[in-house]
């Protein structure tokens, strides 16, 4: 004889468990969608201060603050791309690291706290060649007191994800030594 009401009260648990699920999928989509509305840093100032860093070297640009994401742009070129003529896997990972990197530093008190790279990892999907500008964007999927994650996605002017991954930044209450 089958136990019918145990697994009944199986599937209601394992229902109520997914729509919970769902709902705090809901909630937090909500809240990231509008991080970064209260910045008051242009696009200027942030690009100004990243002079003779390896990001102006490279010739990466923040060139959008949305809602929910911070955008950037690399040219593929000489700097930018290996010997075959394409854009080198190393470039790839340093604008990643740059997005989410400004990105993390725009969603907290910068005179209290400073975030750094702490684990990057990603997957090369398709090839950027010479000429061609590439746009990375950063997505919050989680926002802590001591890591902030982000989702980086790079894409190409026609939208083709080229590259996929994700970006942990540590962060660092600024130590007063005065």
């Amino acid at each position: 004889m089958a136990r019918k009401n145990t697994v009944n009260y199986i599937d209601i648990i394992i229902f109520n468990s997914a729509e919970i699920f769902a709902i705090n999928q809901d909630i937090c989509a909500t809240m990231m969608k509008n991080i970064f509305n209260s910045i008051t840093a242009s696009i200027e100032e942030l690009n100004a201060f990243c002079n003779n860093t390896m990001s102006d070297f490279l010739g990466i640009r923040i060139t959008e603050i949305a809602p929910d994401f911070v955008k950037a742009e690399m040219p593929v070129n000489e700097k930018t791309m290996h010997p075959f003529k394409m854009m080198h896997g190393g470039a790839s990972f340093v604008l990643a690291e740059h997005v989410g990197s400004v990105a993390s530093n725009l969603v907290m008190d910068r005179n209290s706290f400073f975030a750094f790279g702490q684990n990057l990892t990603g997957s090369h999907i398709k090839p950027a060649k010479k000429g061609e500008k590439v746009f990375g964007y950063a997505y919050a999927l989680h926002i802590g007191s001591t890591s902030h994650v982000w989702e980086i996605k790079i894409r190409n002017t026609q939208g083709d994800l080229l590259f996929s991954g994700q970006l942990t930044m540590a962060i660092r209450p600024i130590k007063n030594n005065g």
